[in-house]
């Protein structure tokens, strides 16, 4: 409901909440009206909260940061924070499963790609890494990347071809590893985008070149 005051600009308060004073029309002080006024602001910050987190899963430290580029009244964020825990809509060990899983189901991912992007979203440290213990733990390094490799094949049999007009296509073993060294830093940037650490990407990738180009592995 929208509340007009004779002087100033109106503010917005959710029905049933509009003070009595207003009703009957009474002068009031202006502690008063500044306090209906900060009332405003916080159901309208609440609002917005609880359309965001409608929309997905959000950790504390994630949705502070959105709420406070709106707003620099930080005690008014923290108030909503407060709430949004109290009521359920905000958990961050229900965030961290809920974002593990969909990551996980999106294809291969390592380790540090995934403790990475759960920090960046806000995750806590510690709780980053127990969602990396037990999702990660069991997941099969090699088997993970070359499955990534393999979705990305059409491209890098484009890349050999591309490389092999360019620079040469004989059997000279010079040029051959020349080749096979372009596509080898291709792939281990690809891996390490996904959080592949050298040493997880370097038999993949030595695997993967080898049946790409027809050869036997170094």
């Amino acid at each position: 409901m929208e509340v007009v005051p004779n002087e100033g600009e109106p503010i917005l308060l959710p029905a049933g909440t509009v003070p009595h004073w207003w009703e009957a029309g009474f002068e009031v002080p202006l502690e008063e009206w500044q306090r209906t006024e900060r009332m405003s602001r916080f159901h309208l910050m609440y609002d917005r909260a609880c359309r965001l987190l409608a929309r997905r899963e959000h950790f504390a430290r994630e949705l502070e940061r959105k709420l406070a580029q709106r707003s620099r009244e930080m005690d008014l964020v923290d108030e909503v924070i407060r709430l949004c825990r109290e009521r359920g809509f905000l958990d961050d060990e229900r965030a961290a499963q809920t974002i593990t899983e969909q990551l996980m189901a999106r294809g291969s991912i390592g380790a540090p790609k995934l403790q990475q992007e759960l920090l960046r979203r806000g995750c806590d440290r510690q709780l980053a890494q127990r969602m990396v213990s037990e999702h990660c733990s069991g997941v099969d390094s090699f088997s993970a990347a070359m499955e990534l490799l393999e979705g990305k094949r059409r491209t890098y049999e484009g890349k050999l071809d591309q490389y092999r007009r360019r620079i040469g296509d004989s059997a000279d073993r010079r040029i051959e590893m020349e080749i096979r060294g372009k596509l080898s830093a291709s792939m281990m940037g690809f891996l390490a985008g996904r959080g592949f650490g050298d040493s997880e990407a370097r038999q993949a990738v030595r695997e993967f070149c080898s049946r790409l180009m027809g050869s036997e592995a170094d």
